[in-house]
């Protein structure tokens, strides 16, 4: 993990732009005291521009550009107005992209960039690395018992066969950066909206957990239907960002991507209903 923070040097000015228009002004001294007798304003107009924010798009924007990438290449994207002691205190911006999460506070005023914090999921001993040479040779070479094995022992423990699965996906989750388990997630025919996840001993086969997930329902209504194959739409089409939690119900074949075999699968659900 990697956090960078800024002194905010802003100071906080309140820049007030009066607007006077002296109608009359009747002046005279007494004296040598040189006090004013009489004066007369006609109308003041006080403007405090400092209680003016930038907005929420301008602030993801600074994040985004900070980091160098466009919106429509990160999963999800979330900015918030951020409160201390129940003032507005600054934006939030949070997104991520490839394997890389990314944290940032926004000045409301300024849009000066305070605080960064990022988690690069692959810095633990070069997980891609990792995944690639196993995806190049069969698991056996390494002495774990395989994914097409993994696969077949989660399908027993539900008791369905392979023919009955709209899908299957089968990875080797990584702890620390070492190899720790296989992931197997499935969906099952004409079970809309619930995908089943295992998490399986590499050497042993040993089931270590079993659950069950939510996919499909993107907007969280309760229900698959029509309007969330609209949402999935227009993410696809870049007029729309997903929070963290509506890209993994987006995920519908569970290969940790959103696109367009998601959109496939889940029109299908829609119509199968």
């Amino acid at each position: 993990m990697v956090k960078t923070r800024k002194k905010n040097s802003r100071q906080l000015l309140t820049s007030i732009a009066s607007l006077m228009i002296v109608s009359s002004m009747a002046v005279s001294q007494l004296g040598y005291t040189g006090s004013i007798t009489s004066y007369a304003i006609e109308s003041t107009e006080i403007v405090d521009s400092a209680t003016v924010y930038i907005s929420e798009e301008v602030a993801k924007a600074t994040a985004l550009a900070d980091v160098g990438i466009q919106e429509s290449n990160v999963k999800y994207i979330n900015i918030w107005l951020a409160y201390d002691n129940g003032l507005p205190e600054c934006y939030k911006v949070e997104f991520q992209s490839e394997q890389v999460e990314y944290k940032y506070e926004i000045d409301l005023y300024s849009g000066e960039v305070l605080e960064k914090i990022l988690r690069d999921y692959n810095d633990e001993d070069d997980r891609d690395d990792k995944d690639d040479k196993h995806d190049k040779i069969d698991d056996s070479e390494l002495g774990y018992i395989g994914r097409e094995t993994a696969k077949v022992i989660a399908l027993e423990d539900v008791g369905i066969q392979e023919s009955d699965i709209k899908y299957a996906n089968v990875w080797i989750d990584y702890a620390q950066g070492q190899p720790n388990c296989y992931v197997v997630k499935f969906g099952r025919k004409y079970d809309h909206g619930t995908r089943y996840k295992y998490e399986i001993d590499l050497y042993s086969g040993e089931v270590l957990t079993a659950s069950t997930e939510n996919y499909g329902d993107i907007n969280l209504d309760g229900d698959i239907s029509v309007s969330d194959v609209i949402i999935l739409h227009k993410y696809l089409h870049g007029v729309k960002s997903l929070t963290k939690k509506e890209y993994e119900v987006a995920d519908i074949n569970a290969d940790g991507l959103v696109n367009i075999f998601d959109f496939v699968h889940l029109k299908k659900e829609v119509i199968s209903k």
